[in-house]
C-alpha cells in the first residue's frame, strides 16, 4: 500500500517508512500542492495523509475531489481548522487532530490496512 503525506513532519519520515516497510507499504512525501499533485498522477497511492496548518494546505483536497474521489484522506488539523475542514463532506475524509505522536498516526494507518482486508 503506498501512502502520500503531504506537509508531514519531516523528522519522523525515516521512521514512517520503517513501519510502512514492515507493512510492505512504501512512503511518499510531499511539502508542497504541486508535489502531491505530481505523486498522485505518477504513482498508484492508496491512502493520503494530510498535515493542514494553515488554509493553503486545504487546496489540495479539492484537487483530489475533482480527480481521486476513490482516495481515502487521514486528515491531521489544530483545533482551529475542525470547521473548515468539516464543510469538505463530498471526499471520503478522516479528521483527527494534530499534534499526533507517531504511534497514534501508525494506528490511524493501520484502520486502513484492515479495512480492505
Amino acid at each position: 500500500m503506498n501512502i502520500l503525506f503531504i506537509h508531514q513532519n519531516v523528522e519522523m519520515q525515516e521512521e514512517i517508512n520503517e513501519y510502512l516497510n514492515l507493512h510492505q507499504g512504501q512512503g511518499f512525501f510531499a511539502k508542497d500542492t504541486e508535489e502531491a499533485i505530481h505523486i498522485l498522477n505518477n504513482y498508484d497511492i492508496y491512502l493520503v495523509v494530510l498535515q493542514i496548518n494553515n488554509l493553503r494546505h486545504a487546496a489540495i483536497l479539492r484537487y483530489i475531489n475533482e480527480n481521486y474521489k476513490h482516495l481515502e484522506v487521514l486528515i491531521l488539523a489544530s483545533r482551529e481548522y475542525d470547521d473548515i475542514i468539516s464543510v469538505f463532506s463530498k471526499g471520503r475524509y478522516r479528521l483527527t487532530r494534530q499534534p499526533q505522536h507517531l504511534s497514534e498516526l501508525k494506528e490511524n494507518i493501520n484502520r486502513y490496512y484492515h479495512m480492505e482486508m
